[in-house]
């Protein structure tokens, strides 16, 4: 599992690494600083990134508009965007890009928190009305969104108002969400749920008997029917 990514495309170099201490103060990963988009672009090539924060101002050939422009057509990043003074007519500009939220300088590290909180919740929300083949699951654990490899999952557990999310390395996270929603997010060449507490990934199966089927070193019990479809699966 990996904490989110997220790459700082900000020319100012004193606003840059005051918003690079804040993320590492709430717990993500900044995996570049950019102060133009063409180096932004070099590292989105080299680093997998899962959110920018973007300067709509960049004193450059590239703007911070332009850049959200190629995001979109080649990367499909979601991204903030971050500015102080800005005339109409750009404003009706970027809101064409479709970011997921504006962050107003001065920028302070609690609003940054609900800033990406938005970003993420909303791109979540996009995706699952425009399904796609997603190679990770994106939850919440405490206070900040990490990423779960979806062939490194075994098996999630219902537990009501939580979901118990098994790893193949053996660790366990506790994710507060809804079975349903969870399992709306999984890939479903993939996923299946087997029960109302249980949603295994059929390619960690050992082997399955009539009611039962094996994932390591646990056996979970599977409806008829589903086992069934299972079998039509594997």
């Amino acid at each position: 599992m990996n904490t989110l990514r997220i790459g700082i495309v900000e020319d100012e170099i004193i606003i840059a690494k005051a918003i690079s201490l804040y993320l590492t103060n709430l717990g993500y990963i900044v995996v570049f600083i950019a102060g133009t988009a063409e180096y932004a672009l070099a590292k989105l090539s080299e680093i997998e990134t899962d959110l920018v924060l973007l300067d709509i101002n960049l004193m450059a050939e590239k703007n911070g508009i332009d850049l959200a422009e190629i995001i979109n057509e080649k990367y499909n990043v979601p991204f903030i965007y971050i500015t102080s003074n800005c005339d109409a007519n750009t404003l009706q500009k970027a809101k064409k890009t479709e970011p997921l939220a504006f962050l107003v300088k001065p920028i302070k590290q609690h609003d940054l928190f609900s800033c990406i909180e938005i970003a993420m919740t909303n791109y979540e929300r996009l995706k699952k009305s425009n399904p796609v083949s997603n190679d990770y699951l994106i939850v919440k654990i405490g206070n900040i969104f990490k990423k779960i490899k979806c062939t490194d999952i075994c098996y999630l557990e219902n537990k009501h108002n939580y979901i118990d999310v098994n790893l193949a390395n053996g660790d366990k996270e506790l994710v507060r969400a809804s079975f349903a929603e969870v399992l709306s997010r999984l890939p479903t060449d993939q996923f299946i749920q087997i029960s109302r507490f249980h949603i295994i990934n059929h390619q960690h199966i050992i082997d399955t008997k009539t009611n039962t089927v094996r994932i390591g070193q646990v056996e979970l019990p599977i409806r008829r029917e589903k086992r069934e479809e299972l079998l039509g699966r594997v």
